[in-house]
């Protein structure tokens, strides 16, 4: 078998395991056994291949298993690996899209129910913490230190920017459910149902271990413009705080590692006048004190981000 050929066949393989409806062309591809006939051997690949990926599901999701029972999860899952078949070498983003899959596709889209809003922010929350404690982390990297932090009044402190650690996530839950996501880990087998609560977290690791923490909404929409480019000044007035709130917030945040570095402007010196173009002015403009117009139209110059505090 050629290389081409061989490739076809795998493809066809792939295919036929992972979509369990597709078995045309089964019996040029796989032979009959003495027992078995060959759609039957195939079927015991597909139906290994799906128990796998169930079994990923379910450790990725275990305190979303816990609620809606192995059954009902099943079916979610099954639903959601149909429409996101595994791309990837490795199973740790099986199941990166599950939260925003029971979004789109929840059964309730007329008559909202309150349990499939805890359903999706449970897994959001699942996968979010899944992506911290097994995502790139800042254990090993310098830590900056809140002193080095440039103070509201100084130079360039409006424009200061902060580069997030790879580890922060920030959600906006309808419920706390970090609450309860705590307490069926830790082995209890049927706490309450958390109750409705707009809740903002913030997911970090330090020293390997995961934090979540829950904060108002002012510190969670600085922490999110921050986090997304914002500069410090901006991110202060998105999220109606005060300059020296925000600079305290940042200084937490750098002792805890949610942000690893503090970049300033770079600061821009006035532009001068050659003796030229002094010149040039006294010769086109006697008396007048205006620049001529090549001059009046240069662009202003511009901040750039200056190297790491």
């Amino acid at each position: 078998m050629g290389d081409e050929s061989l490739s076809r066949t795998q493809g066809w393989l792939q295919a036929a395991i992972q979509d369990p409806a597709r078995t045309t062309g089964v019996c040029d591809v796989i032979t009959a056994s003495s027992t078995l006939g060959p759609e039957e051997r195939l079927a015991i690949y597909q139906r290994g291949y799906r128990a796998r990926l169930l079994e990923c599901m379910r450790r990725h999701y275990p305190v979303l298993c816990h609620l809606l029972g192995r059954e009902l999860f099943d079916a979610f899952a099954v639903e959601y690996l149909g429409a996101n078949p595994s791309r990837s070498r490795t199973l740790g983003e099986l199941g990166a899209r599950f939260g925003d899959h029971l979004a789109a596709t929840r059964p309730d889209r007329h008559a909202r129910e309150e349990w499939i809003d805890l359903m999706i922010d449970i897994a959001r929350f699942e996968r979010a913490f899944i992506e911290v404690h097994a995502g790139p982390g800042m254990e090993d990297g310098a830590l900056l230190q809140p002193p080095s932090l440039p103070e509201p009044l100084s130079p360039g402190w409006a424009h200061a920017l902060a580069t997030p650690a790879p580890s922060l996530r920030l959600l906006i839950l309808s419920f706390p459910v970090h609450t309860y996501v705590t307490t069926v880990r830790h082995g209890k087998d049927a706490p309450p149902l958390p109750p409705r609560s707009s809740t903002h977290l913030v997911l970090s690791r330090h020293n390997y271990l995961v934090t979540v923490t829950e904060v108002e909404p002012p510190r969670w929409h600085l922490l999110t413009a921050l986090a997304t480019g914002h500069s410090l000044r901006q991110a202060a007035l998105r999220a109606g705080v005060t300059d020296a709130d925000a600079t305290t917030y940042l200084r937490e945040w750098v002792a805890r590692r949610i942000f690893t570095a503090i970049s300033l402007p770079e600061p821009v010196e006035p532009e001068r006048t050659t003796e030229r173009e002094r010149s040039s002015v006294r010769d086109h403009h006697p008396g007048t004190g205006e620049l001529p117009t090549r001059l009046a139209q240069r662009e202003p110059a511009h901040h750039h981000r200056g190297p790491a505090v």
